[in-house]
């Protein structure tokens, strides 16, 4: 399954074959770095792998709430003065806009075991390349390893 340790096998030998801020990839294990913990698991153990980007909503929500009492607040307090309410519905139409527009994302590495086990590692934006080019050599790795099992 996984260990939150280093490589401590002695007698094992381990060839690595690809490493970058994410994690290590040996000839047959992925380590994999969440919030400065090591998680280790077996090459054979990784059922599915994979990279999500999953779109933030909550400051959109937020923005879009604050647009709507804004335009609520000048409609409903109709002053003497008409410059303010257009001045108001006008702020709040750019504001809500803006809750349209802006795009947050939030980035995991998903990886499920064998034995039904999901594990999601969060990424920052600046390592999604590393964290994509760590994946795909994963995937062709356990491909290989599945395909080398199927055989013998």
């Amino acid at each position: 399954m996984f260990n939150n340790y280093t490589l401590t096998n002695p007698e094992a030998e381990y060839h690595l074959e690809y490493y970058n801020t994410i994690g290590l990839l040996f000839n047959d294990q992925l380590i994999l770095n969440k919030n400065n913990k090591l998680l280790e698991f077996n090459i054979q153990d990784i059922k599915s792998i994979y990279f999500k980007k999953e779109r933030e909503l909550t400051q959109n929500y937020l923005i879009f709430i604050i647009a709507c009492s804004l335009f609520a607040f000048s409609i409903y307090f109709n002053n003497k003065e008409i410059l303010v309410q257009k001045i108001g519905i006008i702020i709040a139409f750019g504001i809500l806009l803006y809750a349209f527009v802006k795009r947050t994302y939030t980035y995991n590495i998903v990886l499920f075991t064998q034995y039904s086990h999901l594990f999601s590692i969060p990424i920052n934006d600046q390592d999604q390349d590393d964290a994509c080019e760590l994946i795909a050599k994963t995937k062709n790795k356990v491909r290989t390893n599945k395909n080398f099992m199927q055989a013998s």
